[in-house]
């Protein structure tokens, strides 16, 4: 009879080690899965900041280990030329007047203007070089020194290169796009920007705001300057605030031209907030650390401390020039008080006896022209020898 013998078991040890390389082998695909996924993401490792507005309290960001929002990325290369238009007040498509920065926002709401801002960001080297400078001036605030580094280190590499060497031709169709590095900034700018909470379209009187010189050089990219006066138009606001809801800083971008502009965080003189005093008259202050006396400003274009207002000197010379194509002015020197005098008295008259001085003629002793001296009387006249008064009597009586 045939028997057949009962396969072997593998053995304890044998079976471990099969369980070991399978859990080996998975271990090696999540490893290898992980790496595809990781590879998937941006080379950033973490972040401080959420797209809905930080509440943290800091504007802090690392490029070296921070991560870049997908808000804030550039989501197209493309040069936006708003800064280069022409200016045709009315139309929305070029600039409104010579200063403006850009051309007017088209969105509502401040979703739309948000996306708005932040592409402009992405693909106008004027327009972000505008906002860097301006960051380059935050201070008093979390984050706002420890952005500095990478900043400098920006604005110097737009400024020793230029803004036109950012923008590149397509290829294919001759259109401009910006370069891979400028998009870079760009992510790194949009990214602190997204730490502010979209605060609506408020006219607000700025503390600092930016233009475009009156006259720019068309042939390459213009840069924008601090403004010398404040605005007061409308501007789409942002502000940084910490846990508790407090007003940090606040900035926003003017509706007509986009701007950049740095408001205080409360209205001057408001009752019950940081900016007045915290009195029994006003009992709303609750900064910990005291509040600010109420901040009392001129009217825009003056300068001063109320009463005091007054309408700055230029300080241009060409002001006070008098335009060459208008003719001189010549002024009158001040009108001769002075009386003439009247001479009541002369020689001569009726009835004057002619003299050396009154010589015949004239009563002034001044013979008239083309006329016969006046008859003289004799000092010592004939002796009277009678007449025929005319009567033709010869023997004359």
């Amino acid at each position: 009879m045939n028997t057949t013998e009962p396969a072997a078991k593998p053995s304890k040890f044998k079976r471990v080690r099969s369980g070991l390389a399978t859990a080996f082998f998975a271990l090696v695909l999540l490893f290898v899965a992980f790496v595809l996924v990781i590879g998937n993401l941006p080379s950033f490792a973490s972040t401080t900041a959420t797209s809905d507005g930080a509440g943290d309290g800091t504007i802090a960001f690392d490029p070296e280990t921070d991560l870049v929002l997908e808000e804030a990325r550039c989501v197209s290369n493309d040069f936006i030329n708003s800064s280069v238009q022409s200016v045709k007040t009315g139309d929305v498509e070029y600039r409104q007047f010579a200063t403006a920065v850009s051309i007017p926002f088209k969105g509502a709401t401040d979703a739309e203007v948000t996306k708005e801002i932040l592409a402009e960001i992405c693909g106008n080297p004027t327009f972000l070089k505008m906002v860097a400078d301006d960051m380059m001036l935050w201070t008093g605030f979390p984050g706002a020194d420890d952005n500095k580094a990478w900043l400098e280190a920006l604005v110097s590499d737009l400024n020793t290169k230029g803004l036109d060497s950012f923008v590149v031709k397509k290829t294919e169709d001759g259109g401009l796009v910006v370069n891979e590095q400028f998009q870079k900034y760009a992510g790194w700018i949009n990214t602190v920007l997204l730490h502010f909470n979209e605060e609506g379209k408020q006219s607000l009187t700025s503390e600092r705001n930016w233009e475009l010189p009156a006259t720019v050089d068309p042939t390459t990219l213009p840069i924008a300057v601090q403004a010398s006066t404040v605005d007061t138009k409308p501007a789409w606001v942002r502000t940084l605030k910490d846990k508790n809801g407090t007003c940090l800083y606040r900035i926003g971008f003017n509706a007509a031209d986009k701007r950049i502009e740095m408001f205080p965080c409360v209205t001057p003189g408001t009752p019950g907030t940081p900016d007045t005093p915290d009195t029994p008259d006003n009992p709303g202050c609750t900064e910990p650390n005291g509040c600010k006396p109420p901040v009392v400003k001129c009217p825009p274009g003056q300068v001063g401390t109320p009463p005091n207002c007054l309408v700055p000197k230029s300080s241009d010379p060409k002001d006070y020039e008098y335009p060459t194509d208008k003719p001189k002015v010549t002024v009158d020197g001040p009108a001769d008080t002075k009386k003439p005098e009247v001479k009541t008295e002369q020689n001569g008259g009726g009835g004057v006896v002619d003299t050396p001085t009154n010589n015949s003629g004239s009563e002034t002793g001044v013979q008239a022209p083309n006329t016969t001296p006046a008859p003289t009387t004799p000092t010592n006249p004939s002796t009277n020898l009678g007449g025929d008064n005319g009567a033709g009597d010869p023997d004359k009586f």
